[in-house]
């Protein structure tokens, strides 16, 4: 039986629209459009002529190829009886391939031989594929691709992801792209540059197994909003910002909400006088000790923001000011010093 979308993450959606950027899912039920043809192979008819997919009844393998239209791939969607998924040379995915595996049931899919250079939209490609293990993206073409939001967004059983090969030059949404991948252990961001890209809102939220993160390969100078970006990490040890100026930075709501694992945050790059909202932005690092400024900050765009620093128990100021659950408002957001106690400390 299909596990149910969880509560959070379909609020989520439905507030930012991410599961359904691109263009509007199939509606099926889930079961082939057509009649199953008799013996080993399906051949089902399209309404677009021969059909560019079939699927082996036996082994559970399904079969794209030619020129794929969305519609012949969705008719799949929750079809128990796809075990995976794979593309025949020369398959050609559809330019608007937005909610494409969307509720496949399927354990593994790879796309090592799809031809995707004429694709603009991958939103939502994947979502809620609850029970994919193994996700193949080959040396998949993503040049042209401008929203990859909600990408993998839902994939609670896959264990590893290889996105090296992802060209994000054109990309411009990513928002909520690794949302609930609760199993992967570590994201290599190496080659995930974005340099288009403003919002970053629930783009790693609910990863609850990653370890660690380098975003320094990634263009955060144009970053706009942060809006609970790692929110829900709780093993999350370590983030890397890297060395450029984030300047543009406006809302960092729950950004950092129950990353119980983080002990010292580095944020010495970020300048925060355009941020209007930050509440909760630090609630529930239970562990956080220290976080690093490079200046002093001014939060007063952002008056009336509360609880930023709720639950933060092992938070120090860098001028020994310690934490005090009954001041945990926008007004503790600046360093640590005998004029301004507060909970930031200044670097070196």
């Amino acid at each position: 039986m299909k596990r149910s979308i969880p509560a959070l993450m379909m609020a989520a959606l439905l507030l930012t629209g991410c599961g359904n950027a691109g263009g509007s899912t199939s509606g099926n039920s889930g079961a082939p459009a057509a009649e199953q043809s008799s013996g080993k192979q399906d051949k089902k008819p399209s309404l677009f002529g021969k059909s560019n997919v079939s699927l082996d009844e036996e082994t559970g393998v399904l079969t794209l190829s030619g020129n794929l239209t969305a519609e012949e791939v969705q008719a799949y969607k929750s079809n128990d009886s796809v075990k995976s998924v794979v593309c025949k040379s020369g398959t050609v995915f559809p330019e608007d391939s937005s909610n494409l595996f969307r509720e496949f049931d399927c354990e593994s899919i790879d796309l090592t031989n799809a031809d995707t250079s004429q694709v603009k939209n991958m939103s939502s490609m994947f979502l809620y594929c609850n029970y994919m293990t193994s996700l193949n993206l080959g040396g998949i073409d993503t040049s042209n691709v401008e929203d990859m939001s909600g990408m993998f967004s839902g994939c609670d059983e896959l264990l590893s992801l290889d996105i090296t090969g992802l060209n994000t030059d054109s990309v411009t949404d990513i928002r909520e792209m690794f949302y609930d991948c609760q199993k992967l252990t570590e994201l290599d961001l190496s080659n995930f540059t974005c340099p288009n890209v403003r919002s970053y809102n629930m783009l790693f939220c609910n990863c609850y197994r990653l370890k660690s993160l380098d975003l320094s390969a990634m263009n955060l100078a144009n970053a706009s909003s942060m809006e609970q970006t790692f929110s829900g990490c709780s093993s999350l040890k370590e983030i890397n910002f890297g060395t450029a100026e984030i300047k543009k930075i406006a809302m960092t709501t729950y950004m950092f909400e129950n990353c119980h694992s983080l002990e010292t945050l580095d944020l010495t790059n970020f300048y925060i006088e355009n941020v209007a909202f930050m509440p909760h932005m630090f609630d529930g690092c239970e562990n956080l000790t220290t976080i690093l400024v490079s200046y002093p900050w001014n939060p007063d765009h952002a008056k009336g923001s509360r609880d930023v620093f709720r639950d933060c128990e092992k938070l120090v100021g860098g001028n020994g000011t310690a934490y005090d659950p009954e001041l945990t408002d926008w007004t503790y957001a600046v360093v640590d010093t005998p004029e301004t106690p507060g909970y930031l400390t200044l670097a070196e």
